[in-house]
């Protein structure tokens, strides 16, 4: 059994000073109810980025190959003008649900916010 992490990462488009428990919308396993964290930078990192709908069967989901983690897109493009907030969590209050992801029921006050952009992951955005 592993231990659980210090610090485990939040993605979002959204600016907030403390992350409360709401209901998130992904693709597959990452949709999941109330607070979501991951214990990998990377993947947090994709859900910073704004992703626009073009049509209503509009998804993303994210990726693995190898240890190279990206993001595809379905029928979305992105906001490369608007940028996203990783935040850095502090774990006690989260309890892990599945392989990825770790859950909190109550409000958590991040420890470390940083801008993200998304030129910075063009590299990791792809298109289906």
């Amino acid at each position: 059994m592993s231990s659980k992490p210090l610090l485990l990462f939040h993605g979002s488009s959204s600016y907030r000073e403390y992350l409360e428990p709401k209901q998130a919308i992904g693709d597959g396993e990452m949709d999941n109810p109330f607070g979501i964290a991951v214990e990998d930078k990377r993947i947090a990192q994709l859900f910073a980025i704004e992703y626009l709908s073009l049509s209503k069967e509009a998804r993303f989901s994210i990726k693995f190959e190898d240890d190279f983690v990206y993001v595809e897109l379905f029928q979305c493009s992105v906001n490369w003008d608007r940028i996203g907030y990783l935040y850095t969590l502090p774990s006690e209050n989260f309890i892990k649900v599945d392989h990825m992801q770790w859950l909190s029921s109550k409000s958590v006050i991040p420890t470390k916010v940083e801008l993200v952009s998304p030129h910075d992951f063009k590299a990791f955005i792809h298109q289906q």
